[in-house]
């Protein structure tokens, strides 16, 4: 009996096979995969409302000219001596006076942004300038390897200066008292308060420091993309997608790089 059971048992799986494996049609690849990989570096994380901004414009930038781009985030000094060794090909936000310091970069010559770098204080204060903040003997603090702020105070021996890896580290010095001014762009602090409403009575701008375009940069070894790169960033201006992308990413600014200047 426990034979004829066992027989009927084949008869049945021979008659009702199992799918087969085989004839199951292939699992779609990424529209990308087939895309060299290109790598672009910045100085906050994607999560970041500027970071998933510059992700996504530069990442739709990049595939236009057939690249796939991957976004990393590397604290500044680090960014800047991975694009300049060619650890990472380039960097996606730099102002327009980096690449003097950096002859291993190439400027993109169309900008995403103009940005403001502010000083923020923990108290109101009259409208800082590089001057009278030495002058008043005023203790800073930024990011290492911020170039714009090094300018601002370059030769000045008695500056009380600190240097942080992150934006966060000196907005919580600046709350804590530990620092009388901190010196950043703009975007990044318009996000924290978009986020910690509360701070706007706890850190103060006190003045705008200097204002300038900002750009991607590109290591030489990928020399023949800057132009391209440049005349597709206009192009994407046209279509307004500088504007879409910081609405999607709800990055706190009035309007991106003004997309008027694509379209001149």
């Amino acid at each position: 009996m426990p034979h004829c059971i066992l027989f009927i048992s084949l008869i049945t799986l021979l008659a009702f096979p199992l799918p087969s494996f085989a004839n199951r049609p292939p699992v779609p690849a990424s529209p990308l995969s087939g895309f060299p990989p290109i790598t672009m570096s910045h100085v906050q994380p994607k999560e970041d409302a500027v970071g998933c901004w510059l992700n996504a414009l530069y990442t739709e930038a990049f595939k236009r000219l057939g690249y796939r781009m991957s976004y990393v985030y590397l604290p500044t000094a680090r960014a800047s001596y991975s694009a300049d060794t060619g650890n990472t090909d380039g960097e996606l936000d730099r102002m327009s006076h980096y690449g003097d310091a950096h002859p291993n970069l190439i400027k993109v010559e169309e900008p995403h942004l103009n940005v403001r770098v502010i000083a923020y204080t923990n108290r109101p204060m009259a409208a800082l300038t590089p001057e009278t903040i030495v002058q008043n003997n005023l203790s800073v603090a930024y990011r290492k390897g911020f170039k714009q702020a090094d300018d601002l105070f370059n030769g000045q021996k008695n500056l009380r200066k600190f240097h942080i890896t992150a934006s966060a580290s000196g907005i919580k010095m600046l709350q804590a008292k530990h620092v009388d001014v901190f010196i950043e762009v703009e975007p990044i602090l318009l996000k924290y308060f978009q986020t910690s409403p509360e701070a706007l009575h706890e850190i103060f701008n006190s003045g705008v420091l200097a204002s300038e375009n900002a750009h991607a940069y590109i290591n030489r070894k990928h020399e023949k993309l800057v132009a391209p790169l440049a005349q597709t960033l206009r192009q994407m201006k046209h279509e307004h997608l500088l504007t879409h992308y910081a609405r999607m990413c709800r990055m706190p600014l009035p309007q991106p790089e003004s997309e008027q200047q694509g379209q001149n």
